[in-house]
């Protein structure tokens, strides 16, 4: 689940975003819900982590541009997973 998402991430969103970044926020999206199932699973905590660490600047750039509905669920999904960088992400609100 982990290994097919971040290949969503990677080649179907972000390769895609200058052309439909709607799409792209879609795709982003749908994997970070996955990534709420694996942690509650307690599976690959540090494959989430590291991701997480490595991506989290960019994924509030990415949600930026959406919707505040949408930026909005996007934090909420973040908070749960990363706590350490709440300040971080609370740039999707503003």
């Amino acid at each position: 689940l982990f290994r097919e998402g971040l290949y969503d991430y990677h080649r179907q969103a972000l390769d895609n975003f200058k052309s439909n970044p709607a799409q792209s926020r879609k795709i982003i999206f749908e994997f970070l819900k996955n990534l709420k199932s694996i942690s509650q699973m307690k599976f690959n905590s540090v494959l989430l982590n590291s991701f997480l660490d490595a991506k989290a600047q960019e994924l509030v750039n990415v949600f930026s541009e959406g919707d505040l509905e949408e930026r909005t669920q996007v934090y909420d999904i973040l908070i749960n997973l990363d706590p350490p960088k709440t300040e971080t992400y609370r740039l999707l609100l503003k």
